[in-house]
């Protein structure tokens, strides 16, 4: 999911098979239309589930909604259950084509490694070890290096703005709406009220916090499980891929993710690029659900200082001098400590993504994570609703929320590794 102060409601109405049972309609509300929050809702709606979404953005495109990520099995697996055929054929249509490869620069320019295929692509350093491969549901085609889908679930190469723009169809989505708290019972026994900025509320059958870093719903309901600055910092960009950038950036690093470094300094510099090249079918879709069709870019992500790079290779650097400035964005890495305080399960409220458990982007984690978190609990969810008499339980919702202190212990190996930027040294080592 994107890390911001996105509100996502979700009212919803389950309605059952059988024309024999009567249920009170159940409103359930969702904050945070990020990956996560707009997953779920789609898998509610797609079981009879009425469902209306609150953001707290002014509008869809009020600001960056980010670049790529990598979807792995578990992450499209859990995507795939929520989305409607439809949608998820959608969502295939526009992921960028894997082009398994890899390139590791020096920052003078010097060609350290350039490989086509599995042994010399992003999956030798992202997997750590061979066997990792096949777990991760990669095969690759030796005719072209292209990655190949196995049958338990896909990897793909997802761009965030369109990706959202796609989860934001068949959804009652309503922006400028910030939520600044909830009560529990209050005005209405056995309901959650959401309460907003402007004053007004929503009240309902259930509340998930799905509103990212900055969770009002998480602060409220484990005020001391606050986010850990790991120290780690990154810029994150994007280079529209035009005949006179190519033209002058290392022919190289054209096809496939490739690593610079620059290790003269007490720390290693490392900096990250990907092209993001979207299919025609893909464009052509994008220009029905964004105001402007999606065009092909290099995705790159900087670990250090920019000024240290006025020392790098011109070829190198025309990434960053022909960057779309307006979607450079520094990010500070957050993580949380692994020990989440205990508290007792509520049949009204729970979490999801990084509102309990803040993830490094690195190779999302966090998006690949929210999904996850948002299947499982649309599963208790439609359960409680179909067979529970219209209700949810808190012993559902204690069994959803006991996978959140192994989250967070994943989360918590990010937190040295962002103190020391031994994550991005690391990759540097197994490219």
């Amino acid at each position: 999911m994107s890390q911001n102060t996105a509100r996502v409601l979700i009212v919803g109405e389950y309605l059952p098979d059988t024309e024999a049972v009567s249920l009170e309609a159940p409103d359930i509300q969702n904050q945070g239309a990020g990956v996560g929050g707009l997953s779920l809702a789609h898998g509610l709606a797609k079981h009879g589930i009425k469902v209306t979404v609150f953001e707290k953005d002014l509008s869809s495109g009020f600001r960056s909604q980010g670049y790529r990520f990598r979807m792995n099995p578990n992450g499209s697996t859990a995507l795939k259950s929520m989305l409607s055929d439809d949608l998820f054929a959608q969502f295939e249509q526009t992921a960028a084509a894997i082009r398994i490869g890899g390139t590791r620069m020096k920052y003078d320019g010097t060609v350290l490694h350039c490989q086509e295929g599995a042994e010399g692509g992003f999956l030798k350093f992202l997997l750590r070890k061979p066997s990792d491969i096949a777990e991760y549901g990669v095969k690759v085609d030796p005719k072209n290096g292209s990655a190949v889908t196995e049958q338990y679930g896909g990897v793909y190469t997802v761009d965030r703005t369109l990706f959202r723009a796609i989860l934001l169809q068949n959804l009652d989505v309503q922006f400028g709406r910030q939520a600044i708290g909830y009560a529990l019972d209050s005005p209405s026994p056995g309901k959650v009220t959401l309460q907003f900025k402007d004053g007004s509320s929503e009240t309902g059958d259930f509340l998930v916090g799905a509103d990212g870093l900055r969770s009002v719903v998480g602060k409220q309901l484990l005020p001391k499980h606050l986010p850990v600055d790991t120290t780690g910092r990154c810029i994150y960009g994007k280079t529209a891929i035009t005949p006179q950038f190519l033209e002058k950036f290392p022919k190289q690093m054209h096809d496939w993710m490739s690593m610079t470094i620059d290790d003269t300094g007490a720390k290693p510099v490392c900096l990250l690029t990907e092209p993001f090249r979207f299919s025609d079918a893909g464009k052509a879709l994008s220009s029905t659900v964004l105001p402007q069709p999606s065009e092909d870019y290099m995705y790159w992500v900087l670990a250090g200082s920019p000024a240290i790079t006025e020392k790098w290779s011109p070829a190198i650097r025309s990434v960053l001098e022909f960057q779309t400035v307006d979607q450079t964005v520094p990010l500070r890495l957050c993580s949380v400590v692994p020990e989440i305080p205990y508290w007792t399960p509520s049949p009204l409220l729970t979490l999801v993504g990084d509102a309990v458990h803040v993830m490094s982007p690195t190779g999302g984690v966090g998006a690949n994570t929210a999904l996850r978190d948002s299947a499982a609990l649309c599963g208790v969810l439609r359960k409680a609703f179909g067979e529970n008499q219209g209700k949810v339980s808190a012993e559902a919702i204690g069994q959803y929320e006991a996978d959140y202190e192994g989250l967070c212990g994943q989360s918590r190996r990010y937190v040295a590794a962002g103190r020391s930027q031994d994550l991005w040294s690391a990759a540097v080592r197994g490219l």
